[in-house]
């Protein structure tokens, strides 16, 4: 009796995937899990580059990604289901929303509410330039002056509002006694 045995079978066991962090980067990966196939494989994401000796794939843009393993014999095994790497939507400030202080000269009533959408919330607000964040998008009691808003979402996506919010306040009341 003559037994047989492949010494260059292979699987792919598992395929997992991470998506893009951040709208616009090129952060997603690819990791595939083989047995077998002793004498070495070689991965690929397109199905014609098969430099990949590790099936650790990085730097990836978000798209469709069919898996496929070659052994050193070039047979093929490709996984069932294409691989698709997405990334969140663009994260922006949609709006931004200021009432400037009411009453008397140096109150502080003034407010700022950041309207903010996309990227992967929660979101966390500032309005002192990054210095500061905050989970509440409306903020109060505030004193007139200047404020640079940046919201950051979960992810640490961050955006601006591309001019600085200036909340105004009553002008000052000078007394001038009168004489007697």
């Amino acid at each position: 009796e003559l037994t047989v045995v492949d010494k260059e079978f292979f699987m792919i066991e598992e395929v997992t995937a991470t998506n893009v962090i951040c709208y616009g980067e090129d952060n997603g990966t690819i990791s595939i899990i083989t047995s077998g196939g002793s004498s070495g494989l070689f991965y690929s994401i397109d199905g014609l580059d098969y430099t990949n000796t590790t099936g650790q794939f990085t730097g990836l843009a978000p798209g469709n990604y069919t898996v496929s393993v070659k052994n050193t014999n070039d047979c093929l095994l490709t996984w069932s289901t294409t691989i698709v790497i997405t990334e969140p939507a663009v994260l922006k400030i949609d709006n931004v929303l200021s009432t400037d202080v009411i009453g008397c000269y140096g109150y502080s009533n003034g407010s700022i509410e950041i309207i903010a959408s996309g990227g992967t919330p929660n979101y966390y607000y500032s309005i002192d330039g990054g210095a500061s964040f905050h989970t509440n998008h409306v903020f109060e009691d505030l004193a007139a002056g200047d404020y640079e808003v940046i919201i950051v979402d979960v992810n640490g996506c961050q955006t601006n509002w591309a001019t600085t919010i200036t909340i105004n306040q009553p002008d000052a009341i000078n007394y001038i006694g009168m004489g007697t």
